[in-house]
Formats: structure tokens, C-alpha cells, sequence
């Protein structure tokens, strides 16, 4: 039986492999990171050292575009809606390596916990349907995200990865599930990437934001008058690869 943790590289994934390395062999345990090439490179070098402390080796598996090449060959730009990303360059990948067992050959892992039940329910139904086993690890403990952050960079001694110190999640650079505020942050730190994803959105005439283009927000974070904004639109509107 193989386990097969969804290692995203996120605090909750690392910890899931925590969990399971006290009762499962690291022989057993298949650390499976399906690379969209769209990431910050401090995101690597995480993964790399997580891998280190475990001493288990990462699985890669890709589509071989990143998000931007995606983009280019569907002539169309990813949305809450229409995860075009999410489905191409992390599912379908990880559906392909997955194939290579027997369902009654291995169980899926996610870095869910107890206050993501909704996000467990729609990841339970759709392994339901495909008959595959899945467990969520951190729906049982009481343990917070932040106390998570605390062990990894205190008692394991790995920093975290630079993404958290703007975003929620240290999730693609852009996400394209983003919210007001995390595009006001690409915004301010990664204004090249903000005005490539604004081209875009006039290029093929989807908006990445519901009901507003970037370059309409670019007016609004530029107005003395703006606020920027306390919650993520990604607490709703979750990737496979937030965990």
C-alpha cells in the first residue's frame, strides 16, 4: 500500500507528513508535488528542505507548461470559475501518476483540517466518485496553522517559504483564484507580474476578478483613497494546490 501525500510545499502538507511518518514506514510514503513551473523559486528551495528532514525524496510530476504557456495555448486566462490552471497543470498530472497503481493499491492525503470541512466534503465526493481512497489527517487534530509555522521554523529549524510573508497561502506567482487583496499585493511587490496578467485579460477579454479587470483596480490602488482590503478571496474559492 502506498500513501500518497499531495505535497504542495504548504505548512499543512508538511505537517501531514509529519503525522504519518509516526505510523507509517517513509518507505511507503510517496511525496507527489505536481509543478506548475509558475511558483516563486523560495517555494523549492522549502520543498527541498523539507524532503531533507523527512529523508524522503519529492516526486515530480508536470504538465510541462507553466501558467503562462497554458494561457498562450487555450487563448484564455484561468478564473475562479474555470480553473483552467488547477485542472491542466495540477489534477490531470497527478490523475496520470496515480494510474500507474491499483485503487486498492494506495490512499490520497490532503493538508485539510478541521475548519476546511467544505473543501474535505467536495475532495471526499470526487475520490468517491473515482473510487479512490483519501484521508485528511488534520481534520482530527487541534493544533492551528500558526502553531504549524512555529514548529516547522522553530523545532524543525526550516524557514518558511517567502510567499508567507505576503500571501495567505504560498501558492503560483500570480494564483489566478486570487482576491482583491492578494492582487493588491502582486500589485505593490510584483508589479511586472500584475501588468502581464492585466495585458492578458484585455488580450482575451476574461477578467481574472469577478465583475472587474486588473487595469480598472490598478486605478483604484493607485487613489489616495484606497484601503486595502482585510480578507482573501482564497478562503472561498480554494486551488487542489492551497493546503
Amino acid at each position: 500500500m502506498k500513501h500518497i501525500i499531495l505535497f504542495s510545499g504548504g505548512v499543512q502538507s508538511a505537517f501531514t507528513v509529519h503525522i504519518l511518518l509516526q505510523k507509517l514506514s517513509k518507505q511507503d510514503i510517496i511525496l507527489l508535488y505536481t509543478d506548475t513551473k509558475t511558483e516563486h523559486c523560495d517555494n523549492y528551495r522549502f520543498r527541498n528542505d523539507l524532503s531533507k528532514f523527512f529523508d524522503i525524496p519529492i516526486t515530480t510530476v508536470q504538465d510541462g507548461r507553466d501558467v503562462w504557456q497554458l494561457i498562450d495555448d487555450l487563448h484564455d486566462i484561468p478564473t475562479a470559475r474555470f480553473r483552467l490552471c488547477t485542472d491542466r497543470l495540477k489534477i490531470r498530472p497527478r490523475k496520470r501518476f496515480c494510474k500507474q497503481f491499483s485503487k486498492d493499491d494506495f490512499t490520497l492525503y490532503f493538508g485539510f483540517d478541521k475548519t476546511e470541512w467544505r473543501r474535505m466534503q467536495r475532495m471526499f465526493a470526487r475520490c468517491q466518485q473515482e473510487r479512490i481512497k483519501v484521508d485528511f489527517p488534520l481534520k482530527d487534530i487541534t493544533i492551528t496553522k500558526e502553531e504549524i509555522k512555529k514548529i516547522i521554523t522553530e523545532k524543525w529549524g526550516i524557514p518558511l517559504p517567502q510567499m508567507y510573508k505576503l500571501f495567505k497561502h504560498a501558492n503560483c506567482l500570480p494564483c489566478f483564484l486570487w482576491g482583491k487583496k492578494d492582487w493588491y499585493l502582486c500589485f505593490k511587490f510584483f508589479p511586472e507580474i500584475y501588468d502581464k496578467v492585466a495585458k492578458l485579460e484585455q488580450t482575451y477579454g476574461t477578467s481574472a476578478m469577478r465583475e472587474t479587470y486588473l487595469s480598472d483596480l490598478k486605478t483604484i490602488f493607485q487613489s489616495k483613497e484606497f484601503k486595502t482590503p482585510e480578507t482573501s478571496a482564497l478562503e472561498s474559492f480554494p486551488c487542489e494546490c492551497v493546503y
